[in-house]
């Protein structure tokens, strides 16, 4: 789930679609100081994540479980400190026209088999994402570059992007269909930018299935990859960049019930975790002043399928959006960990978090009469959600207003992560369903087209509007940030109208860890920096 961005899960990680609830208010540090006032090398710690649904090929990964690991396996053009955009494989990404772009590398960045990471690297990376029957989660990335169009579809008429030229071999030049203030921001979002190893592309199959991507990033696999118990990365001791890994290992333990994970780290069996929401306040009594307590870029939604009959009509959208009491269910069922939503963007963003939702303020008597309007509801609604992530109540708690303000019956359906996501690439949930979005880059765009696009991969709900579509173009090609939020707020609005997805709330990050740790920090993107962690030895 950031996703993601991306779609967010557990462990929040970039953009991606988001499985888990965070927690935290403002109030509260976002890193923790080394107690001993001294960095500590080496050692190994752990921390707490949902089975990914993938690793290999990065450009497949858009959720915050593979993002967790695929950040620490390879190491992208661009990063974030703080509100800077810093350089990392890359050298500069430059532009006078916002359409073409160079891009220049630095010479001393190698795979984790020796290989250079140069502009081929990245080239037959982007395009392996791009190329249609590859069908990679992260494809939509490259859909603003010359050639993504003729490489879609089931007889392709081309295999590469037009807009991709090499300079030399290490500078490449990118060609955009039209100006793109955001694209170097995009970049940020390593999964889907990340270059790929010959070796690699050559044996796609064989870094897949035998499950240790090679790639150039602090961290390497240390052994394959143990579905569903953990994954295991050691410092890789030839890394260049300045943001080199201090601890000598680090164990992503995997989690059906990220309730369980908790107990694991009361028995001091692991390091970092973000509890559930019911754990919150036990869990803040057992870390003490070890805690990360912030806002982040969550926004988590009910998505509607607009391929199931009785939710074509917006009457009806609107109405079960009416019908929840937001503040309910943040202050009892999350700890209040959270602020009600009235955007579909997260207010951590510039433009973002308006009060542009007239439909969700709880009001029941108003939903009751759009039902009345549209003709009713079916007679048991099916509420999807995944498990073992902490949403199962506030989603049993939504079922249970609907019931009361519309009369009608409902059941959950529930799924692991991975087989979620399956299904809503399938456009397979008969009902309502619970996600969420991580921001990849600090941009509404980033909120607005990953998700509600006409075909791209996350649009699960089966949405299109090409108003909407174009007036999110206009503001990606605006010569000012003031015209780009003006075009962005206006697309938002014409998407909130619609409602293909019901704004529930903004999140916040809440992790705890043990005194094996310290400088743990949540970092710009929205994720443990697993690189700066150290060790106490």
């Amino acid at each position: 789930m950031l996703k993601r961005s991306r779609f967010v899960v557990a462990l929040a990680g970039l953009a991606l679609l988001a499985s888990a609830c965070g927690g935290g208010g403002d109030d509260t540090d976002t890193s923790s100081g080394d107690s001993a006032g001294t960095t500590n090398e080496g050692g190994s710690f752990s921390i707490a994540i949902g089975e990914p649904h993938n690793l290999f090929p990065p450009q497949n990964c858009y959720a915050s479980e593979c993002s967790a690991v695929v950040n620490q396996l390879y190491t992208g053009l661009v990063e974030m400190e703080g509100d800077e955009l810093q350089y990392r494989v890359a050298e500069s990404v430059e532009s006078d026209d916002q359409i073409h772009w160079t891009i220049t590398l630095k010479d001393n960045w190698k795979f984790h088999n020796g290989e250079p990471v140069n502009a081929d690297a990245f080239i037959r990376a982007w395009n392996y994402a791009a190329y249609g029957p590859n069908a990679q989660n992260t494809t939509s990335f490259f859909s603003n570059i010359e050639g993504y169009d003729a490489m879609q579809g089931d007889n392709p008429k081309a295999k590469e992007l037009s807009g991709l030229k090499k300079v030399s071999d290490y500078e490449f030049e990118v060609t955009l269909t039209q100006p793109f203030s955001q694209f170097p921001y995009s970049l940020l979002y390593t999964p889907a930018f990340a270059p790929i190893s010959q070796d690699c592309l050559d044996n796609v199959k064989a870094c897949n299935e035998g499950e240790k991507p090679l790639g150039n990033g602090p961290y390497t696999m240390a052994e394959p990859w143990a579905h569903n118990d953990h994954i295991t990365l050691d410092k890789w001791a030839d890394y260049p960049g300045d943001d080199a890994a201090h601890a000598d290992q680090v164990n992503f333990q995997i989690y059906q019930q990220l309730e369980t994970a908790f107990r694991d780290y009361q028995a001091g069996n692991l390091d970092i975790v973000s509890p559930v929401p019911s754990q919150v306040p036990q869990a803040k009594q057992a870390a003490g002043d070890r805690v990360i307590q912030t806002e982040s870029s969550s926004f988590t939604y009910i998505g509607l399928p607009l391929y199931v009959d009785y939710l074509k009509d917006p009457k009806i959208r609107h109405a079960l959006s009416l019908a929840i009491d937001r503040q309910t269910i943040i202050d009892n069922l999350l700890s209040g960990l959270g602020k009600p939503a009235q955007s579909v963007v997260s207010p951590v963003v510039p433009g973002g978090g308006g009060d542009h939702c007239d439909y969700c303020e709880y009001d029941p008597e108003k939903a009751k009469q759009l039902v009345k309007e549209a003709g009713g509801l079916p007679d048991t609604v099916t509420l999807w959600v995944n498990s073992g992530a902490g949403n199962d109540e506030w989603v049993q708690a939504v079922g249970n207003m609907w019931r009361d303000t519309f009369g009608v019956d409902f059941k959950i359906k529930t799924l692991q992560f991975p087989e979620y996501l399956d299904t809503g690439n399938k456009h397979g949930f008969t009902g309502p369903y619970r996600l969420g979005w991580l921001m990849d880059y600090p941009s509404m765009y980033n909120y607005l087209q990953p998700i509600y696009f006409t075909d791209v991969p996350n649009n699960y709900m089966g949405y299109s509007n090409k108003e909407f579509e174009q007036l999110v173009r206009e503001g990606s090609a605006a010569s000012s940030q003031d015209e780009a939020l003006a075009k962005y707020t206006e697309a938002e609005e014409i998407l909130i109208e619609d409602m293909p997805v019901i704004p529930m709330y903004y999140g916040e990050a809440f992790y705890i860890y043990s005194e094996n740790v310290d400088n743990v920090e949540y970092d710009a993107l929205n994720r443990i920096d697993v690189s700066k962690v150290t060790v106490n030895q």
